[in-house]
C-alpha cells in the first residue's frame, strides 16, 4: 500500500467517523440537550452539553472502529473490493455491532440479557454505521482497485 493510498485510507476512516458521529449526535443531543435545557433553563448549558457528546462520540466511534476498518481495508485492497455496497453493508453491520459491544462491555451483569429499551436504539448505530462506510467509500473506498479519478463513476 503506497503512502498516497494509505493517505486516502486514513482521510476515508476519518471522514467516517465523522459521518457516524454526526448521525448518532443529531439524534442523541436533541434529547441531551432538550434534558440539559429543561433542568437548567440556560441554553449556554445546552451548548456545552452538546460539544462534550459530539467530542465523546467521535473518540468513541474511532476507538471502536479503528481495527475492524484496518481489517475492512486491507480486505478491500487485498480482494480489489471497492463497490458502495460492500462498504455501506459492512459499514452498517460494523455500527450494529459496536453498539452491542459496547451495552456488553458496559453491562453490569453479564448473566442477564441487555434490556430492551438500549437494544431498541441499536438501528441508530446500522444507520450510523451506514453512513461512516458510504463516506468512506465516497472519500477512499471507491479507489480500492486502484483506479485512477477519472475512471471511477460518481
Amino acid at each position: 500500500m503506497g503512502s498516497a493510498s494509505r493517505s486516502r485510507s486514513m482521510e476515508g476512516w476519518l471522514a467516517g467517523c465523522l459521518a457516524a458521529t454526526a448521525v448518532i449526535d443529531a439524534f442523541l443531543d436533541f434529547f441531551l440537550g432538550l434534558m440539559e435545557f429543561q433542568r437548567t433553563g440556560s441554553p449556554l448549558g445546552v451548548i456545552e452539553t452538546v460539544v462534550i457528546s459530539i467530542a465523546v462520540t467521535f473518540v468513541m466511534v474511532c476507538l471502536l472502529s479503528a481495527i475492524p476498518a484496518a481489517v475492512l481495508v486491507w480486505l478491500s485492497k487485498r480482494f480489489q473490493i471497492s463497490t458502495v455496497w460492500f462498504f455501506g453493508g459492512i459499514g452498517a453491520v460494523m455500527g450494529g455491532l459496536s453498539y452491542v459491544f459496547l451495552l456488553s462491555l458496559l453491562s453490569r451483569d453479564r448473566s442477564q440479557p441487555l434490556p430492551a429499551e438500549l437494544l431498541s436504539l441499536a438501528p441508530l448505530f446500522v444507520v450510523a454505521g451506514l453512513a461512516a462506510g458510504l463516506a468512506y467509500w465516497r472519500v477512499a473506498g471507491r479507489y480500492a482497485v486502484g483506479r485512477s479519478n477519472e475512471q471511477v463513476v460518481s
